[in-house]
């Protein structure tokens, strides 16, 4: 029985090893764009298909560093995840506007694992059912004015309100010398399935928001679409 186990064990390491393996020859070279590319595109099979660029402009960055560049600095940074169906509408738009400017970067935060997610439980007591990142309260913080209250409805309908703040995406940041000067969240009011993508209407509306935005960062912004040179 000793010896089963044993070889169990080792079997399981070595699975853990190739896994480990294949995941860094895969991943060996990548870019942030080709990286962000591959995680958006490989579900277009499931969800809304999405088409991007390998050579966009996104870069991957952590919590900290985050809230490092809305304290301190100035950039755009996204709020998102590849499942997200908002998202999934949002993201070529942003990235086709931003690349009508003189933005050379768009800071990415994937938001599936930092978040508080809670619940109602039977007894009617808010439990936490998943821990989010160490920072995620610090970023709380620091949107407070800007974030929506974390609200739950419940299956009755009735919309209990937890008394916190929410970090609800898609979120798209604009920072400039450490003061959120503007920001979007989702795609536009129209827009009711985002299983659907957006008509052309939809979309130039959310175009413009995005190049707004990025406008009120960088300043002087070129228009590649409207002066045809940059």
């Amino acid at each position: 029985m000793k010896k089963n186990i044993i070889i169990l064990s080792i079997i399981v390491v070595i699975a853990l090893v190739i896994a480990i393996l294949f995941f860094l020859l895969n991943n060996k070279g990548m870019s942030d764009g080709e990286r962000f590319k591959q995680e958006y595109e490989e579900l277009n099979d499931s969800h809304l298909e999405v088409n991007i660029d390998s050579d966009n402009m996104i870069k991957y960055i952590s919590l900290e560093e985050a809230i490092d560049i809305i304290k301190n600095d100035t950039g755009v940074i996204y709020f998102g995840y590849p499942s997200c169906p908002w998202c999934r509408n949002a993201v070529p738009v942003l990235l086709d506007a931003a690349s009508s400017t003189s933005l050379d970067t768009i800071y990415y935060v994937n938001a599936y694992n930092i978040r508080d997610v809670k619940e109602i439980d039977d007894d009617g007591n808010i439990v936490t059912t998943n821990e989010g990142d160490r920072l995620y309260d610090d970023l709380l913080g620091v949107l407070d004015d800007i974030l929506d209250p974390y609200t739950i409805t419940l299956d009755n309908g009735e919309v209990i309100d937890l008394g916190e703040k929410r970090l609800y995406v898609p979120m798209v940041l604009f920072v400039k010398d450490g003061e959120v000067v503007s920001y979007h969240l989702s795609t536009v009011d129209s827009q009711e399935d985002p299983s659907i993508s957006l008509n052309d209407s939809q979309r130039d509306e959310l175009y413009n928001i995005y190049l707004d935005g990025i406008n009120n960062v960088v300043g002087g912004v070129c228009n590649v679409q409207e002066s045809g040179s940059c």
